[in-house]
């Protein structure tokens, strides 16, 4: 029977603070309290199960027992699972909701008309996750997991290690593999965060030259935050592919790497740093001659390497640009 009680924000945020809930999920939840008004009691229901009454502005919800079919029920922002069950989940989703699944096979479906931006463990099992149009946070727990980011500017976090994983594509299908030899399937997900690495999936080329300037101009793969905005500021027309290159140019993180180099050192900056080789001779000498005679600036020679074949071949297993028949939804 479902058992609502009350707590104080700061009891909540150190019982939550203090589980053994996965990391990710842990400060989802707490950023919900955080936006619970001052002086206000935090919603718990315990034991709940489907059939079992809830009282309004339930805060934190607990589903436990035997059920197998499970509706989550709407409004409610933090669902956690404590059962073994392989439980078939569906969510309506009017508002962002952090949900925890269980230790069983469970397959969890959201609403295909929400738009709410979903935060989603998976749990232990293997489990399959649905989602929909909303920016959606997706961690894959143990075991082979399928998902679908449906819509939206999603985010999977898989805890195993990008240098080691096995990783395919087929279509917009990412396959990963890890050293258990679980299989994880991915799709409609545009950034996967590995312990040491992510991929990134660009539905066009240009998309794909966006991503590839980190690593052209700092060295690094793209963070998440990072590149949905580059990616949004493109996508919405507000700056060509030149524009992005010199706002990279321009950054405290380049130019307190770079900011000095001439011309021939930036040239070879870009050779080592996308390319992973030193420059060859008439290459070096080509691009260097053009910023030194003014035919093009180091915004037009950035994109020209982003957009390169060598480029693309050097980035091919962080960043994955979609062919036409393959565009994520």
């Amino acid at each position: 029977m479902a058992t609502p009680y009350d707590t104080s924000v700061s009891d909540a945020e150190s019982a939550i603070g203090g589980s053994d809930l996965p990391q990710g999920v842990k400060d989802a939840i707490l950023n919900v309290l955080n936006d619970i008004p001052a002086g206000e009691s935090v919603n718990f229901v315990d034991n709940w199960q489907p059939g079992d009454n809830i009282p309004d502005g339930v805060d934190v919800l607990f589903v436990k027992g035997d059920a197998t079919q499970v509706a989550i029920p709407d409004g409610v922002p933090v669902v956690i699972f404590e059962t073994d069950q392989n439980v078939q989940v569906t969510l309506e989703g009017t508002v962002p909701t952090v949900v925890q699944l269980g230790a069983g096979d469970d397959t969890l479906v959201v609403d295909p008309s929400s738009e709410s931006d979903h935060t989603i463990h998976g749990g232990a099992g293997n489990d399959s996750i649905v989602s929909a149009a909303g920016d959606d946070t997706i961690y894959f727990g143990d075991g082979s997991d399928t998902v679908d980011g449906g819509a939206g500017f999603d985010l999977g976090v898989i805890e195993t290690s990008f240098e080691t994983a096995g990783i395919s594509w087929d279509g917009n299908q990412l396959s990963i593999t890890n050293l258990a030899g679980e299989t994880s399937v991915v799709s409609n997900v545009e950034y996967v965060q590995f312990d040491d690495g992510a991929i990134i999936a660009a539905e066009t080329a240009d998309l794909g030259v966006v991503a590839r300037m980190y690593e052209t101009l700092l060295d690094r793969y793209g963070d998440f935050e990072g590149v949905k905005f580059w990616f949004d500021v493109y996508e919405s027309g507000d700056a060509s592919l030149h524009d992005i290159a010199q706002a990279f140019l321009n950054s405290e993180e380049f130019s307190s790497a770079h900011g000095s180099a001439t011309n021939a050192e930036f040239v070879d900056t870009l050779y080592e740093q996308l390319f992973g080789r030193e420059p060859d001779a008439a290459g070096a000498a080509y691009w260097t001659g053009l910023l030194d005679d003014g035919s093009a600036d180091r915004a037009d020679i950035t994109v020209a390497f982003a957009q390169s074949a060598e480029g693309e071949q050097s980035t091919e297993r962080t960043i994955h640009v979609l062919d036409e028949d393959d565009h994520l939804a």
